[in-house]
């Protein structure tokens, strides 16, 4: 009886410690503050005019109309430009632009309608888009761009992906 008493104890030990590890595992995951931001997609074109591949951020409607307007010359089109309505007191916009690309086939695309925000970084889920290298593609000069907006917050840092990023001033 006494040996079945010892070995009850250190199981019930046992028990104790590894409920104490697993506990100290969850305080560190809940530490962690992930935001959610609401994202929306308002412009998309391959054919932005924009030579380099750039994350530039847009502060109000005179930045918007003349970057849509830029971006409008490399399409022969006689259609007004409609900018898209963004309440610039409550939110930022972002265009993000592929730069001059020697084929069809590439483009951006937003993969979730919310970002994350962690530990002052912004992380957006975008895609990039590039042609199957085994596959043929129209020889065409293409350029494409993607302008989204999202909701300011505490963030300090915008990241698209591992190749494009913005360090915001505020």
């Amino acid at each position: 009886m006494n040996l079945q008493h010892i070995f009850l104890s250190i199981f019930a030990l046992c028990l104790l410690f590894i409920s104490g590890c697993n506990t100290g595992e969850s305080i560190a995951v809940e530490n962690t503050s992930i935001r959610k931001i609401t994202l929306r997609s308002h412009y998309s074109s391959n054919q932005c005019g924009i030579s380099n591949a750039s994350v530039i951020l847009i502060n109000n409607k005179a930045e918007l109309e003349t970057i849509i307007t830029r971006s409008r010359r490399a399409v022969l089109s006689d259609k007004p430009v409609t900018l898209p309505e963004i309440n610039f007191s409550e939110n930022l916009a972002l265009l993000i632009a592929l730069g001059t690309k020697s084929s069809a086939g590439y483009g951006i695309q937003l993969n979730a309608d919310s970002a994350e925000m962690r530990s002052e970084k912004l992380i957006l889920p975008v895609d990039i888009i590039s042609p199957d290298k085994n596959g043929f593609q129209a020889q065409i000069m293409t350029s494409p761009c993607m302008i989204i907006s999202f909701t300011k917050g505490g963030y300090t840092q915008i990241i698209v992906n591992e190749v494009l990023e913005l360090q915001l001033e505020l």
